[in-house]
């Protein structure tokens, strides 16, 4: 996607920086903090710009013994860290509990989490976005469930005394808003 804002504003350069845990780099460091999460970063102002739901996924041939959400409670566990919540979530919604004798893996990515499941580790509960864009990409793994709502978001996040932002960045702020808008639903 973000090879289609180059072409589009070919004048613009970025330099993209991943982190997985938001206080890892200096903000003076940063023209566009993109996080998920509650949007409560003490200091930080958080726009919204999202609304998140999560499904269930599993290997493409592991899915035959997964009927209802009550079977993913027989499946071993892959939790993401600073997601541990998406399998609470999940499970609360259809009325079950999560025990922690299920969880097989703790991973500190989605991207670890869905490598495992589609190589048959287990079932891992991860933002609808993200699988219908791994699903898009080839990642061999099947949802097994229905989406439900998930209380994280993502949002820009700025320090609350930041300087009004460069033109361009504003222009790749709306890209993003746009991305994000079109998504919605996902590409199912």
């Amino acid at each position: 996607m973000l090879p289609a804002f180059i072409e589009a504003y070919p004048g613009i350069n970025v330099r993209l920086v991943s982190t997985i845990w938001g206080n890892s780099i200096a903000e003076e460091d940063v023209d566009i903090d993109l996080r998920i999460g509650y949007g409560d970063w003490p200091g930080m102002q958080a726009e919204k710009i999202s609304t998140e739901t999560v499904v269930p996924v599993s290997a493409l041939d592991g899915n035959q013994s997964i009927g209802s959400s009550t079977d993913l409670l027989q499946q071993p566990h892959i939790y993401i860290l600073g997601h541990e919540d998406s399998w609470e979530t999940y499970l609360s919604t259809h009325g079950l509990v999560a025990e922690s004798s299920h969880i097989r893996y703790m991973v500190d990515t989605t991207a670890t989490a869905l490598a495992l499941a589609a190589a048959g580790g287990g079932i891992a509960i991860i933002i609808t976005r993200f699988v219908d864009a791994a699903i898009h990409s080839g990642c061999a793994v099947s949802v097994v469930g229905d989406p439900v709502e998930f209380p994280q978001s993502h949002y820009f996040v700025n320090p609350v005394n930041q300087s009004a932002p460069r033109p361009e960045v504003r222009l790749l702020k709306s890209w993003i808003r746009s991305v994000f808008d079109e998504s919605v639903g996902g590409l199912r």
